[in-house]
């Protein structure tokens, strides 16, 4: 029996941690396609950066749970549109590469990515940074109902491997 609920529990610990990494980096996935969809759509016009805004690139972030969404795009320290009090992020980014971060930003718990994009005409480059954040709480629903989960399952566990247990020492001391 001891066993059984030493294996149990390590069941759970396992299928939590696995099912709370793979949540995380379908939030980081989607994050990130957000950030590019917003980088990619940065124009130069007369020197100055301009964008126009994709809908989806909101849309795709807003569809879960209740979370609430947060952008800054940034040009020379400079915000250009968005959250001005978004933290920028502690390493800044390079081309090509996103940097993602965990933070807390207006009192709640905010998964956080940002990509850098050159923007502009070689001889006038502005390198442009998008960051978008995204409130936790779908992702720690989505964890709760997994752990849930992963509980009922561990108890069912537990349960069989115990009554397996005593029925085969029963038998064999009969």
């Amino acid at each position: 029996v001891v066993v059984a609920a030493f294996l149990a529990l390590v069941f759970f610990f396992v299928v939590r941690g696995v099912a709370e990494r793979a949540a995380e980096g379908t939030q980081d996935d989607i994050l990130s396609a957000s950030a590019i969809a917003i980088a990619d759509s940065l124009r130069s016009a007369e020197g100055r950066v301009t964008l126009d805004m994709p809908y989806s690139a909101l849309s795709m972030l807003g569809s879960i749970n209740e979370d609430r969404v947060f952008y800054r795009v940034t040009s020379g320290g400079v915000t250009l549109t968005g959250y001005a009090d978004l933290p920028l992020p502690d390493a800044t980014p390079q081309l090509g590469v996103a940097v993602f971060d965990t933070l807390t930003f207006r009192k709640d718990r905010v998964r956080m990515v940002s990509v850098m994009r050159a923007v502009g005409p070689a001889t006038n480059t502005q390198a442009v940074t998008v960051s978008v954040a995204q409130t936790r709480l779908g992702l720690e629903a989505l964890s709760q109902r997994i752990t849930n989960l992963a509980t009922a399952i561990g108890v069912a566990f537990f349960l069989v491997a115990a009554a397996l247990s005593l029925w085969a020492s029963n038998r064999a001391l009969a």
